[in-house]
């Protein structure tokens, strides 16, 4: 059964999500060229934290001062 390398189908993976995720779990279905190939793949990509720069949030408050 696993005697050679023979490929069985290809499939495509969308990594952009991992600019702003550090965890991707998909499900994607196995092509033979454009063709579906009859098959899915299970894929799971975890890495520490995303890719994509850090974003600042700025808060703009109103301080009050008492002076006695």
């Amino acid at each position: 059964l696993f005697r050679s390398d023979m490929l069985v189908g290809t499939a495509d993976c969308k990594l952009s999500d991992l600019e702003e995720k550090a965890h991707i779990h998909e499900c994607v279905d196995l092509m033979e060229g454009r063709k579906q190939a009859g098959g899915k793949l299970e894929y799971r990509v975890r890495i520490r934290e995303p890719l994509g720069e850090k974003k600042l949030n700025l808060k703009q408050e109103k301080w009050l001062l008492l002076e006695t």
